[in-house]
């Protein structure tokens, strides 16, 4: 394979530079396809080179050709490149993105991936807990990415034997969930299968959180929302009743 994409290699130089880039990409593609991950990592690494000689460091693209090449030596089992790689690319991220774009979170992912590989499960929570309370600040407790990322802390947890602190996770992930399903439910027009999930999410969150938690208030608020909107709807259905029986006697 090498020999047949080499000419074009060579032929890309001529075509300009985003071309060049272009075709690397595709290059490395096709190894890490075919398995390949050795000359995959090596075209990873002349990319990289590339971009920082010819964009810079403070280039957004500099540092999407650096996690590349750190999640290629993640998959060869080099976790001390890797680690240094992804140090950099979380540094360069903060400071061109900023700490809550979503590129920085999965610096903040595959960092704390590459900690617990290593056996440095301290540090990986360390960043995992960053990454929760961003995802929380800026995406909100329910959405997928905040479950997911709650999931990979509880399982840190775990390895770290702090397991009261895992369940509390696990707990929290699925109370999220159910009311993620009750809402699915209130869309769909299913409003009383919604009732249901809402009153058991209450009934979970009052015994786990407790009476006076701000996650306790929301949950009582979408059970007395519901209740309010089906007898709305109730009353509407025996109105719409009642005016078809008083034009049928008209």
């Amino acid at each position: 394979m090498t020999l047949l994409l080499l000419p074009h290699l060579r032929a890309s130089t001529q075509t300009g530079f985003e071309a060049h880039f272009t075709l690397l990409y595709n290059v490395g593609l096709a190894y890490y396809r075919g398995g390949l991950l050795q000359e995959c990592a090596t075209v990873c690494e002349q990319e990289k080179s590339k971009m920082q000689k010819e964009l810079g460091l403070r280039h957004p693209d500099t540092p999407t050709s650096m996690n590349n090449l750190a999640r290629k030596y993640s998959d060869l089992g080099q976790h001390g490149d890797a680690l240094k790689l992804e140090r950099q690319v979380l540094e360069l991220r903060i400071q061109i993105l900023c700490e809550d774009h979503p590129s920085t979170f999965v610096s903040l992912y595959n960092l704390a991936t590459t900690y617990s590989g290593l056996g440095q499960y301290s540090d990986a929570l360390t960043l995992e807990k960053r990454v929760v309370a961003l995802r929380r600040q800026t995406m909100g407790e329910e959405h997928t990415d905040t479950l997911r990322s709650m999931h990979n802390l509880a399982c840190t947890y775990s390895d770290l034997g702090q397991h009261m602190e895992a369940l509390k996770l696990g707990e929290q992930i699925i109370l999220s969930s159910m009311n993620t399903v009750a809402g699915t439910y209130s869309d769909l027009g299913r409003h009383k299968d919604a009732l249901e999930l809402n009153e058991r999410t209450l009934t979970l969150r009052r015994s786990v959180l407790g009476p006076d938690h701000m996650d306790t208030a929301v949950s009582s608020r979408s059970v007395e929302d519901l209740c309010n909107r089906m007898a709305s709807e109730k009353r509407r259905r025996k109105l719409g009743k009642l005016k078809r029986l008083l034009n049928y006697f008209s």
